[in-house]
């Protein structure tokens, strides 16, 4: 008996001591808790704390949280955007000569993009030069920091030996203003989306440095002003003025922007974590002030649900901001229709909203932070539209087409045609959109449609180059390359340069988009046997071209409906 009760009282012991620290562990955790409420547990030094957007959850869904987007908000300036650099030669053909405009020193780094697109193209060496393998005439443009943005009207033909020289002068004109940003305890922010917007008072520059200027100088100011807002300053952090809706991301603990005007802008910046910001700057010429210091507070959301006009929640409707964000925010709604949308700062706000066929809607004055906003779209004016989907040259009617009425900023109506060729839909809205005709073999065909249009017919083109030919559509030039010793070359550039650069006619008083006519390049490239089949639709007589050391001609002609075949280039 002894032994039992002996055996007992140590069996318990265990039990008893973890009840002991559970109980310990439980009020750790509240003092924990109190100290983190009451402010007294501060992160680390260094280390800024996470700040959550408390924005309710009237809707049921998760609010706001420290290092995300509310459910169904997308950044759009988040994205990263590749830029297509376009069709490009197989070598450099033109070369430029990056010198500063005082003392002509080379610079080096300095990218060179496309001006239309912005994309990048080459960088200068240690000379300042800088290669483009260009295959026609193209406006270019120079960037480097610190420097004004220059023009180069460039044409093939540049090399090392006589290049074309491009003279960067230092912007000594433009405002230049850093800002840091800071939360709430003073600690910096990293990763903000900044843009401004001029209020009052701009002025281009200050007039005595203006008139102070040479003439190397007074052109390269005028090409920054046109430029500065342009996709070729993307990584420059320039401001053009009032118009310029520049978004600027800011990764390290300042953010200097130049300004090319001077004057009163609001500052609006935010954060993907929930962080906002928004107060005035002035911008005056003369020397540089210290940094701004710029303090974020959690931003606040708008919440609601987007109904049509009989209650029905609409899912897909896309929400954006009126005047845009930072961020580029866009909400989409749910099955239910509900949506929320921010980080925003305090105030009023005007809504956009869209969806497929229904008309879109600006909701004005809506306060932030708010919820349970009710917004019905009424649906968009539907109109009977038919047509004929046939192919060419034959003119036959084409079965089982797929035909998409793209009404502009939202849905889409399709149909499909008959055994006949035809069909009828109902279009959507009372503005001209996009009407796309699809068909297996045949190019894509669309087409500025006005609703409610006359019966018309919509003319296919084949997709091969087989059909083509053979429907006396295009012709080709098909052969073999070949290089120094008579082995074929791979890789290589074949252009086709007609004498007459008439393209086919397309029919008057048509808004054709797409698929009117073969859009077909004029270069190709040699695969790696040396082997080309160059199709185009610019017949006559002309040249075949190869690109080298030296470029090559070979006179040739272009037939409908005909296949050269055979050619031996470069023997």
């Amino acid at each position: 008996m002894q032994e039992a009760a002996y055996g007992g009282r140590y069996a318990l012991a265990p039990v008893m001591r973890a009840a002991l620290l559970l109980l310990a562990l439980v009020a750790l955790g509240g003092a924990v808790m109190w100290f983190a409420r009451s402010g007294a547990l501060d992160a680390p030094p260094g280390v800024v704390a996470p700040v959550v957007l408390d924005t309710g959850d009237a809707l049921g869904r998760p609010a706001l949280g420290p290092n995300s987007l509310p459910d169904g908000v997308e950044a759009a300036r988040t994205a990263v955007v590749e830029i297509d650099p376009g069709r490009l030669a197989d070598r450099p053909t033109v070369c430029l000569r990056v010198v500063e405009h005082v003392g002509e020193e080379p610079v080096v780094g300095a990218v060179v993009r496309r001006l239309a697109t912005g994309a990048d193209l080459a960088f200068t060496d240690e000379r300042g030069l800088a290669f483009v393998p260009l295959e026609e005439p193209a406006q270019l443009a120079v960037v480097a920091e610190g420097f004004l943005l220059r023009l180069a009207p460039a044409r093939p033909g540049s090399d090392e030996q006589d290049p074309q020289t491009v003279r960067l002068v230092s912007d000594a004109w433009s405002c230049v203003r850093r800002f840091e940003f800071v939360d709430s305890r003073g600690r910096p922010v990293d990763d903000v989306f900044v843009r401004f917007a001029g209020t009052s008072g701009l002025s281009s520059s200050d007039g005595r440095s203006l008139s102070a200027m040479d003439p190397i100088e007074q052109r390269a100011w005028s090409e920054h002003l046109m430029m500065v807002a342009r996709e070729v300053s993307r990584d420059q952090n320039l401001h053009a003025g009032a118009a310029d809706d520049h978004v600027y991301r800011s990764r390290a603990s300042a953010l200097a922007v130049r300004f090319a005007a001077s004057g009163r802008y609001q500052l609006q910046a935010a954060t993907t974590s929930g962080l906002v910001a928004a107060t005035a700057v002035q911008v005056r010429s003369g020397p540089e002030p210290p940094a701004q210091v710029v303090q974020m507070t959690a931003g606040v959301a708008v919440a609601g649900r987007v109904t049509d006009t009989a209650g029905v929640a609409l899912s897909g409707a896309r929400v954006t901001l009126r005047g845009g964000d930072p961020l580029g925010l866009t909400a989409t709604t749910g099955v239910d229709g509900a949506f929320e949308i921010g980080p925003l700062p305090s105030g009023v706000q005007t809504l956009l909203v869209r969806h497929a066929l229904h008309r879109p809607a600006a909701v004005d004055a809506v306060p932030a932070p708010s919820r349970g906003r009710r917004i019905r779209l009424e649906p968009l004016q539907r109109t009977p539209l038919r047509g004929c989907v046939r192919t060419r040259p034959g003119l036959q009617p084409v079965p089982g087409a797929t035909v998409i009425w793209q009404v502009a900023g939202g849905g889409a109506v399709t149909t499909r045609t008959g055994v006949d060729g035809t069909f009828a839909l109902l279009s959507a809205g009372d503005i001209a959109a996009r009407l796309i005709v699809q068909a297996p073999r045949h190019l894509t065909y669309s087409e500025l449609v006005d609703p409610g249009a006359g019966f018309a017919n919509y003319d296919l083109l084949p997709a091969t180059t087989d059909e083509r030919v053979a429907s006396g559509l295009t012709a080709t030039f098909e052969g073999v390359l070949f290089g120094p010793g008579g082995f074929p070359l791979g890789d290589a550039s074949v252009r086709w340069r007609p004498s007459n650069a008439v393209q086919p006619p397309v029919a008057l008083g048509r808004r054709v988009l797409d698929g009117a006519i073969v859009d077909l390049p004029n270069v190709i490239k040699t695969d790696a046997a040396g082997a080309f089949v160059l199709e185009t639709a610019r017949f006559g007589d002309g040249y075949l071209v190869v690109n080298g050391p030296r470029q090559l001609e070979y006179a040739a002609t272009a037939t409908a409906g005909q296949r050269l075949q055979g050619l031996e280039l470069g023997r």
